[in-house]
């Protein structure tokens, strides 16, 4: 079940969010390609950056404590396993990714919209995520889904947060 939540950010957290993760701050983000999608290869590439994962260790605390806990102090999580940030470019069309689960064990997975744009995140069970900023999307970590880039505009931010919550 895909469980959506409009504003889920209070404004002036989204708007401090969204200045860093789209350039107009002072604070400069630090973006890595990545020769993919979804996994090395997968049609096409894209830019990131990981702020925390569990399993490595790693952790920018700077970013994690701007950008990560406004967001997981919302969630109810019981286990943060990863907090990653994906930038899309502007493609002439919609590139899909190969369907995938983020992880192989039990998690949920949010997807966390930094701006609006017609790219989204697709399901296999037909369901669709749009890209609407300041907008969250939980879902079980074992659905299997792929992200599909847009044409309307020079970038797509979302944030994956994968974690695990008792209930």
């Amino acid at each position: 079940m895909l469980e959506r939540f409009d504003n889920f950010l209070p404004e002036n957290i989204f708007d401090r969010v969204q200045s860093i993760l789209m350039g107009s701050d002072s604070m400069e983000m630090p973006y890595y390609y990545r020769d993919g999608l979804s996994s090395p290869g997968d049609n096409g590439f894209s830019f990131g950056n990981t702020i925390w994962q569990t399993d490595s260790g790693l952790c920018d605390p700077h970013l994690f404590n701007t950008i990560g806990i406004p967001i997981v102090s919302r969630l109810g999580v019981n286990e943060l396993i990863r907090i990653k940030v994906n930038c899309y470019t502007r493609q002439s069309e919609q590139v899909q990714s190969e369907f995938h689960q983020d992880f192989m064990y039990p998690h949920q997975v949010g997807i966390y919209c930094v701006n609006t744009c017609n790219g989204y995140t697709k399901f296999k069970n037909g369901q669709m995520a749009s890209s609407v900023a300041n907008t969250l999307y939980i879902f079980d970590g074992n659905e299997f889904h792929a992200s599909v880039g847009q044409t309307d505009t020079n970038l797509r931010v979302n944030i994956n947060i994968n974690f695990i919550r008792d209930y």
